[in-house]
């Protein structure tokens, strides 16, 4: 899906998806997670409530119910210049919902950006 507003970063691409769906829940994922555990994301899916559940310091893996309020807030978010365009801005807007990560699940949500992170988690 081509980003329909450019350089906005995540935000123009999680736009352009929601323009996309049909109302319902949906995981937003960072690919840089290459550890995350299903039972992570059905966690997210059985104790989400309102329309933005994350773990608590992690703004990914996130439970969003994508539907017309969730597209106007990122609509207001995109159309306004001057403020604030990043997913954690997002989601203060959406009175996001944080739950509590038990540190045994800590390693699951470590970010490989780089070729040295890869090698480490393959390890």
């Amino acid at each position: 899906i081509t980003d329909q507003v450019a350089r906005c970063g995540p935000l123009g691409g999680l736009h352009s998806v929601m323009q996309q769906m049909p109302d319902s829940p949906a995981w937003v994922v960072a690919v840089d997670t290459p550890l995350l555990a299903p039972r992570l994301l059905q966690r997210l899916a059985a104790e989400g409530r309102g329309a933005c559940t994350i773990f608590d310091g992690h703004p990914f893996p996130m439970r969003l119910n994508v539907d017309n309020a969730t597209r106007s807030v990122l609509a207001a978010m995109l159309d306004d210049a001057d403020g604030p365009r990043s997913v954690k801005a997002f989601q203060r807007r959406l009175q996001m919902h944080a739950l509590l990560l038990e540190s045994v699940d800590e390693a699951c949500l470590v970010n490989c950006n780089t070729p040295e992170q890869w090698e480490d988690v393959a390890s």
